[in-house]
């Protein structure tokens, strides 16, 4: 485990028995964590506490992830912020619906448990460098 904050990750995802994995597989590696049940919060949070990266279902209660991927890259203010989306839905329509609004990736469930790491430190490690750079 790092002693260090790697960064904070915003996860938005309405099962609870996946936000606790990927809340525990984060916190390992040394990740701050935040999650969202809904899409209205998870864009509410992700507008107040700026994280490093997203992890964004697709079919949520009360706004869809890719209404809030989309949402959130139409804004110069949060626009740099990486987003994966992490669904089941497997149709290459959504996919393409999914990176057309802005996801820096799409990935579906079940996933790869090391594949999603090493992009969620690929990214985060990627927008901190840019955040220090700006």
């Amino acid at each position: 485990m790092r002693d260090t904050c790697s960064g904070r990750i915003l996860i938005v995802e309405d099962e609870d028995a996946l936000v606790r994995i990927l809340e525990f597989m984060l916190r390992t590696r040394g990740y701050e964590v935040l999650s969202a049940r809904d899409g209205a919060e998870g864009l509410r949070l992700a507008m107040n506490c700026r994280p490093d990266l997203i992890v964004l279902d697709i079919m949520l209660p009360a706004l869809d992830g890719v209404s809030v991927c989309r949402r959130l890259k139409d804004d110069e203010l949060y626009r740099e912020i990486p987003i994966i989306l992490l669904t089941a839905k497997v149709q290459p329509e959504a996919k393409l619906s999914g990176l057309d609004a802005g996801a820096n990736l799409f990935l579906t469930k079940p996933y790869e448990r090391a594949t999603l790491l090493a992009s969620i430190d690929r990214l985060v490690q990627e927008h901190r460098k840019k955040s220090r750079a700006a």
